[in-house]
């Protein structure tokens, strides 16, 4: 499995937040970040790069998908650059997830790691996990989540922006075809703040109300 962080050109400046965060809470990690032609600054040696191309030239679904064609990973755990971790991520229970995702009997093709999918329509699963309801909305959310590489490519198309993606109606039709099961967790593994506010229209800049002190905090000690 991959861990993927997707940025674009004009969010890159949040990636060494991103990166601090990320290995203080869930370290011994390889993480490929996803972006377009402006480099980011300099990262930890455990963030590699993966340019896409001019940004100009795609989509946000174009970019994912061109990226995700050009591996081979059976699943991703997909994250957005502003996704920053606030507490320790539970590595036993996204090791168990992933092992369970492997199981050919439920065919699942999602699972959400925040409580996301707690907060519409669901049913209990197993003791651990929670089935979304095919009609609840946001199924493609991109909170957090495993991915199978498969399904995301086959709900991919080359148009849509994020916020396009997350509703679009490709994925509940996917879901019936082929009895396809999105997941959340009742203990969810991942907690994070999402550090940019704005849908999109503050690229950039932090929305420091959502950070706890202690964040802004350390973040500054550690010049990031």
């Amino acid at each position: 499995m991959k861990n993927i962080v997707l940025t674009s050109n004009d969010y890159v400046n949040i990636l060494p937040g991103f990166a601090y965060l990320f290995n203080k809470f869930y370290p011994n990690q390889e993480v490929t970040v996803v972006r377009y032609d402006v480099r980011p600054p300099k990262l930890p040696d455990n963030f590699k790069n993966f340019a896409i191309g001019l940004q100009s030239e795609y989509s946000w679904s174009g970019g994912l998908r061109y990226y995700l064609e050009s591996i081979d990973d059976e699943f991703v755990l997909l994250m957005l650059e502003d996704y920053y971790l606030n507490k320790d991520v539970d590595v036993g229970i996204i090791e168990d997830l992933i092992d369970f995702m492997s199981l050919e009997t439920h065919n699942i093709v999602k699972i959400d790691l925040t409580d996301d999918r707690s907060k519409v329509e669901h049913k209990v699963f197993t003791k651990d996990t929670i089935q979304s309801d095919i009609n609840a909305p946001f199924l493609a959310s991109v909170q957090a989540a495993i991915w199978r590489r498969d399904f995301l490519l086959a709900i991919l198309n080359n148009k849509d922006n994020a916020w396009q993606f997350e509703k679009n109606k490709r994925t509940k039709k996917y879901l019936a075809d082929h009895k396809g099961v999105i997941l959340g967790c009742v203990n969810p593994p991942m907690s994070y703040v999402n550090a940019v506010g704005g849908e999109g229209n503050k690229p950039g800049q932090y929305d420091l109300k959502k950070f706890p002190q202690w964040m802004i905090d350390e973040l500054k000690a550690n010049n990031v």
